[in-house]
Order: C-alpha cells, then sequence, then structure tokens
C-alpha cells in the first residue's frame, strides 16, 4: 500500500509543480516607447528686441507702412534732417564727429531746411499736427535694435554731403533716406522671421517634458498680448523746430 501512495505521489508532482509554474508567470517587459524629438533652442528676438512687438502693417506691395513712406520733396527733406537730427544726439563719439558734422550741414543747408519746413507746414494744416507727426518719426529713428546700422549710414551719408552741390541736394537727400531707413527695414525683416520661426518651434514641438521611463507633452502657454514698441529708455526728444 505504502508503494502505491509513494508511486502515485511521485506522478502527481510534476502535475503539481506545472500548474504552480502556470501561475506566477515571469514579468513581461514593458512595450518599447519611441521619444518624440526633443525640441531644439527656442527662437529668440533678433537684436534683444521685446518677445511682443508688433511691426509695422504691411502695405500690398509688401513694404512696411513706415512714416517715411510716400513723402513729397519736401517731405524727404525734413525727414532727412529728423534722421541725421536723431544720430547726431544719438550715435556721437568722444571727439562729437557726428554732432559737429550735423551743425556743419545745419548751418551749410539752412536755406534748403527752411524751405522745405514751410512747405511741410503748409501740408500739414497747422503746426500742432506736424508737431505730433515730428515725435513720432524722431521716435521711429530712435528704435534700440536698429542703432548700430543706423549709427553707420548716418555716418556715412554725413561724410559724403559737404560734396553735393546745392541743386543736387534734394535728390542727395531722397536717396541717402534709402540707405538710413534700411536698417529698420532689416530689423523688421528680421523680426518677421523670429516670428514665423517661434511659430514653426511650437507647431512641431510644444513643451516636451521627459520623465524616468516616460514622456509627457504638455501644451504651449499662450504667448503674451502684443504691445506697441515701447519708447526707448532715454528717448530722444525732439529740439524746437524752426522755421
Amino acid at each position: 500500500m505504502s508503494r502505491i501512495v509513494a508511486r502515485l505521489c511521485l506522478l502527481t508532482l510534476p502535475l503539481v509543480a506545472a500548474a504552480c509554474a502556470e501561475r506566477v508567470k515571469p514579468p513581461v517587459a514593458p512595450p518599447f516607447m519611441a521619444l518624440p524629438p526633443m525640441p531644439g533652442p527656442k527662437p529668440t528676438p533678433p537684436a534683444s528686441s521685446a518677445p511682443n512687438l508688433v511691426l509695422p502693417p504691411k502695405l500690398a506691395d509688401g513694404s512696411y507702412a513706415t512714416p517715411n513712406r510716400s513723402l513729397s520733396g519736401a517731405g524727404t527733406v525734413w525727414h532727412f534732417r529728423v534722421a541725421l537730427n536723431v544720430a547726431a544726439l544719438g550715435c556721437d563719439d568722444a571727439a562729437h564727429s557726428v554732432a559737429n558734422a550735423y551743425n556743419s550741414l545745419i548751418r551749410t543747408r539752412s536755406a534748403r531746411f527752411d524751405e522745405s519746413y514751410k512747405a511741410l507746414t503748409t501740408q500739414y494744416g497747422s503746426l500742432n499736427t506736424l508737431d505730433v507727426a515730428m515725435t513720432r518719426l524722431y521716435n521711429y529713428f530712435a528704435q534700440p535694435p536698429a542703432q548700430p546700422g543706423f549709427c553707420a549710414a548716418a555716418r556715412q551719408v554725413l561724410a559724403e554731403v559737404p560734396a553735393v552741390p546745392d541743386a543736387e541736394f534734394p535728390v542727395f537727400a531722397a536717396k541717402a533716406m534709402q540707405r538710413l531707413e534700411q536698417p529698420f527695414l532689416d530689423f523688421y525683416g528680421a523680426y518677421e522671421k523670429y516670428l514665423a520661426d517661434l511659430a514653426r518651434w511650437a507647431n512641431a514641438f510644444g513643451k516636451v517634458q521627459v520623465t524616468t521611463g516616460y514622456v509627457r507633452v504638455e501644451e504651449l502657454t499662450p504667448p503674451p498680448e502684443p504691445v506697441a514698441p515701447a519708447a526707448p529708455t532715454a528717448p530722444v526728444q525732439a529740439p524746437e523746430i524752426r522755421p
């Protein structure tokens, strides 16, 4: 009898072991999860400018609506004077070379500037309207991000102007205005590219946060509301404009 029991135990032992083996399964490795591409560096505004500037509107031809568009002959000459006045105040060096060159320009071309001012006053209809427009123009030329290029252009123009015959001065002023304004247009173009790059960065990546073994993608926080460009830290005050 004992032999029969022993044989039964021997026969059932593998079955019990197999049953236990089925109940205790080895741990299964988690499925492989590919990480999303990590975001590249977040685009930054050009020339250390603010991240929420409002650019001038674009016109149908793709150009920016700046204060220097569609000027009359008198307006071009006077805007030329304003641009170089801002340069004399903001681009000067220890030797006062820019200020001295500007003062020389005012002395030698005073008749031209007086004529332009009188015509521009008539065009605007009142001194108050003209003063408001000129304050806006002074602040336009004083925008900090464009100052390096603007100051370089102003120095070149001031170096060339003494050799310009008086009869050719209006034509010279019109061509020089394009050079003086170009740094601001270049900045606007660079800022527009920054906005496009930022939008692509946000759409492609968002905020990716990696923790141990897991990836969590968070939605971007809304960007700050756009604000108009702030006035320069030390705004250029328009000097008294005399006819």
